[in-house]
């Protein structure tokens, strides 16, 4: 049985602009094997993690690469030591962190014998975020926070968020292949992958500050466009919003870490900078280590918002690449046999015909193949 199409087909206009030679500045491409550090102690969740990697140059297309293999640990004021373990590559972790009014020290000792460590931090209390509010643009959907600190101590607000939606194949595959009894069956619910769910964390840095205003309100800010056509909105779509409450010393870095690297290109954009945070080598204080050590509670909210939902105007179903060379091809069952297994595997699909399987590619009618999971989320609704 062949899927409704759910996509429809657009036509893609490209400009070209002339341009100029491009400049490529003398960036130095030598290896600055600086320590980055990302800690934070989620009093909410009673979990404290730390990210630990190595930066790379300016010029490298490489991912920074994690750093396995340290002793990671945090100190309290009164002068005890809670250990973290290394979860996965370069992340380390404690749950059931009971964290309370105390003041928190970093420590990192790396693979190599070199000692970092933070200053001591106050853990900060976020407020309530108060509400999610969507509002149509004329390119797409916006996405608005509010919120406020009653008592007026928050001062500066960071929000991140973790966005999935749901997303079909472009052909349905109703029968499923078994190797060890080789033959052919009617695919089980729990073995579908014709609908899945993407999800990812945001990557944008998010900041406000209300330290100039009368009032600690965060009211109306826009964390970001859902552009016009984006496949994120062609089924179902749901972000989950979460706020923290910063020092103003996390706050500055974090606004000197997206002034560099969100905001360069332009002619008046700030030039690149060393980001200064709150780590040191103390076998080495010559030794440049990047990145933040904070702590605080995290309060959220979760929205959701469905195709039909959308504006007339917005109703654009995406662009579906693999759908330009889907086919639909029938094998006869003597043919069938003839096969490799992996491509009775992957090539078997639902047909009316008794006297063969329809097949085509598996990115035709694997929904996996386009990222993602197939079982449904536990907050899906």
């Amino acid at each position: 049985m062949r899927r409704a199409k759910l996509y429809r087909f657009a036509f893609v206009v490209v400009m070209l602009v002339q341009c100029k030679d491009p400049f490529v500045p003398p960036v130095s491409t030598a290896s600055q094997n600086f320590l980055v550090v990302d800690g934070f102690v989620n009093s909410t969740d009673s979990i404290a993690q730390v990210k630990l990697s190595r930066a790379t140059p300016l010029s490298s297309v490489q991912r920074s690469p994690a750093e396995s293999g340290a002793v990671v640990s945090i100190e309290t004021d009164l002068g005890s030591f809670l250990s973290l373990s290394e979860s996965s590559s370069g992340v380390y972790s404690l749950k059931s962190f009971f964290a309370n009014d105390r003041k928190y020290k970093l420590h990192i000792q790396t693979s190599d014998g070199e000692k970092y460590s933070s200053e001591f931090i106050s853990l900060q209390k976020a407020p309530p975020l108060d509400s999610i509010t969507w509002s149509p643009q004329a390119d797409g959907l916006a996405l608005f926070v509010n919120s406020h600190d009653p008592e007026g101590q928050t001062k500066y607000f960071r929000w991140t968020y973790e966005e999935t939606w749901e997303h079909i194949s472009f052909l349905h595959s109703g029968l499923i292949y078994d190797p060890v009894l080789d033959t052919v069956f009617l695919r089980p619910p729990d073995q579908q992958i014709d609908t899945c769910w993407t999800t990812l964390p945001s990557t944008s840095i998010q900041l406000y500050a209300t330290s100039n205003l009368q009032q600690d309100d965060a009211s109306n800010y826009q964390l970001f466009v859902l552009p016009k056509g984006s496949e994120k909105l062609a089924i179902k779509y749901s972000v989950l919003v979460k706020q923290q409450a910063l020092s103003e010393e996390a706050f500055n870095f974090w606004s000197q870490l997206r002034n560099t690297s969100e905001n360069l290109g332009g002619l008046f954009d700030p030039l690149p900078s060393q980001v200064n945070g709150n780590i040191l080598c103390e076998t080495d204080p010559s030794k440049i280590a990047l990145g933040f050590f904070s702590g605080g509670s995290v309060t959220s909210k979760r929205t959701f918002m469905s195709f039909f939902r959308l504006p007339q105007y917005l109703q654009i179903y995406p662009l579906f690449p693999e759908g330009y060379g889907c086919f639909e091809e029938t094998i006869p069952l003597a043919g069938f046999d003839a096969l490799t297994t992996d491509k009775k595997a992957s090539y078997i699909w639902d047909t009316e015909d008794p006297s063969g399987y329809q097949v085509t590619a598996p990115a035709c009618g694997d929904c996996r193949m386009q990222g993602g999971v197939n079982k449904k989320p536990s907050f899906w609704k």
